[in-house]
């Protein structure tokens, strides 16, 4: 009887808590997007895919820049496509009228013409980097959320964004953080006028 209770107690533990399988899991973690290929070993990119409720708001703005950095893979455009689904609700599906081509058509426009702006780093840049941890407004609870990042564009200049994301407080997708905006500093790196 009491081997029984101990079995049972472990399998309600590990249905009900699943990370704690986590734990005892062999597979190393990896960041959110990527899956470890078997055959090889190595890690391979599996895409942003779209807004859902168990991403925290710390893991988006790295999550939707390395879908941008490598934005045909799975497949084409499929780093735009999740930066247009994570931006649900926003001024961007207002602007563009809600027609994500034009949306696409619009960001390759900018990215090459102005190699400073947000496209134009995302899809095309050095490198970028979260320069700082993610800060949210009214602690855990908070529903809006900001994280600064440095970006080193394709021709070396530097710039500073702040990502602005919010927990969406009502259906569709209860709970999932979504980009709001991408502030862009000036070219000192400040958000603020002098």
């Amino acid at each position: 009887m009491n081997v029984h209770i101990r079995f049972v107690s472990i399998i309600v533990v590990l249905i009900f808590c699943p990370r704690i399988v986590q734990c005892f899991s062999t597979q190393p973690s990896l960041p959110v997007g990527w899956v470890l290929n078997s055959e090889d070993q190595t890690q391979k990119w599996t895409g942003a895919g779209t807004p859902r409720p168990e991403l925290r708001p710390e893991d988006i703005p790295s999550l939707l820049m390395t879908a941008l950095s490598q934005n045909d893979t799975p497949y084409d455009n499929a780093g735009l496509e999740s930066m247009w689904e994570f931006a649900e609700g926003s001024a961007t599906h207002h602007i563009f009228q809600h027609n994500m081509t034009e949306y696409i058509e619009s960001a390759f426009e900018t990215a090459s013409e102005f190699s400073t702006s947000f496209y134009g780093v995302a899809l095309h840049g050095q490198s970028w980097d979260m320069e700082t941890g993610i800060n949210r407004v009214g602690a855990e609870d908070g529903w809006i959320a900001t994280q600064v990042m440095t970006t080193v564009t394709s021709d070396g200049r530097v710039r500073r964004w702040q990502w602005e994301l919010r927990r969406n407080r009502r259906p569709p997708c209860l709970n999932c953080w979504r980009v709001e905006t991408i502030a862009s500093s000036d070219r000192k790196g400040n958000f603020e006028p002098e």
